[in-house]
C-alpha cells in the first residue's frame, strides 16, 4: 500500500515564498552591516596596556594608536 499525502495548501508556497524574500533581504542586510564593520574596524587587535586602543604591525613594529606602547619584531 503507496502512502498518501495530504494536499499541499497553496498559502504554504507563499509563506515559503515571503519567508524567502525575507531572509534574502536580511541576508543582504547583514553583509551591508559586515562591510561597514571591516571598514571601519583597524587592522590589529586591542591593546593590552592602555585598554583603549589597537596594535598594529607596520614596518617590524608593533606600535598602539592611543597609547606609547612600541615593540620591535
Amino acid at each position: 500500500m503507496k502512502p498518501v499525502q495530504p494536499p499541499v495548501p497553496e498559502e504554504n508556497d507563499e509563506e515559503l515564498r515571503d519567508a524567502l524574500v525575507r531572509i534574502d533581504r536580511l541576508e543582504r542586510r547583514v553583509a551591508k552591516l559586515e562591510r561597514r564593520v571591516a571598514a571601519t574596524t583597524p587592522d590589529g587587535w586591542e591593546c593590552t596596556v592602555c585598554g583603549r586602543g589597537w596594535v598594529t604591525a607596520r614596518g617590524g613594529v608593533l606600535a598602539c594608536n592611543r597609547c606609547s606602547y612600541r615593540r620591535h619584531l
